[in-house]
């Protein structure tokens, strides 16, 4: 399997606006997953979701895990302004690496899942992470698969602050800007988030109450809880519970692309 690392997304910040592309060895299934790594926004590499992407290449699907600006480079909003790049990339070149742009989605693992839900949350119309590199105005994906994201930035953790570096005190409508579940309006792409139930960083309480209101406001949004599985467990194949969630994203981008 075709494996095309630092490829570039956007023209500016060549060496950190990159990404790395799976490309499947036989027959493509007309898909694409944008994979975004997690890392408290603070550390953490493209290369992290390498097994991932491969197998799912090798599921047909054309796969991509981008690098972004970590908030020890350049806090908020910076990352969300990569992410929508990347975004943007994948679909001006969905021709020509043969998938349908109406059939990708993105996915990521706790900050990277909070990158991966945000890009689904921002309205075409609306601004917020538009840089002079973005021309397309809808970047938000046709689905959205989660580990253990970032749901919710109103709590009172040492990561988050660090993202945000002006506590919400001082910036509330900073906060409710960029905090997930206060985007929620309704006719959100379906969203499958997986998340243990033991999981003291995003806790399953605050992913439940995301879905909650995803569904109450008519969009779809499904929770497995994980028995017995804390946070960060995303990063591979070969556990029952990375096992598990591949199965469920593969039968949930399935359905909701209709892949054969």
């Amino acid at each position: 399997m075709p494996i095309l690392n630092d490829i570039r997304y956007c023209t500016t910040l060549p060496e950190t606006r990159v990404l790395d592309l799976y490309v499947p060895d036989g027959k493509k299934n007309g898909a694409a997953i944008l994979f975004i790594h997690g890392g408290g926004w603070a550390k953490g590499d493209k290369g992290q979701f390498r097994d991932v992407a491969a197998w799912f290449a090798e599921h047909g699907f054309v796969c991509a895990s981008m690098k972004y600006r970590l908030s020890t480079e350049k806090p908020y909003p910076a990352a969300l302004e990569d992410a929508r790049l990347a975004m943007q990339y994948m679909r001006h070149h969905a021709d020509e690496l043969g998938f349908d742009s109406a059939k990708i989605a993105s996915a990521g693992s706790s900050a990277g899942g909070y990158l991966a839900a945000m890009l689904a949350l921002i309205q075409p119309e609306d601004r917020f992470g538009q840089t002079a590199e973005l021309v397309m105005t809808d970047t938000r994906p046709n689905a959205v698969a989660l580990y253990c994201p970032v749901t919710t930035l109103h709590v009172d953790r040492e990561f988050i602050l660090k993202f945000m570096v002006t506590p919400e005190s001082d910036a509330p409508e900073r906060y409710r800007e960029g905090s997930p579940i206060d985007r929620i309006s309704g006719g959100e792409p379906p969203f499958l988030i997986l998340n243990g139930d033991e999981d003291k960083t995003t806790p399953l309480a605050e992913v439940r109450a995301f879905a909650e209101k995803l569904n109450e406001l008519g969009s779809r949004a499904e929770v497995v809880a994980l028995q017995g599985v804390k946070h960060g467990f995303s990063y591979g194949i070969t556990s029952d519970a990375q096992q598990q969630s591949i199965q469920a994203i593969l039968t949930f981008l399935q359905a909701e692309f209709a892949l054969s």
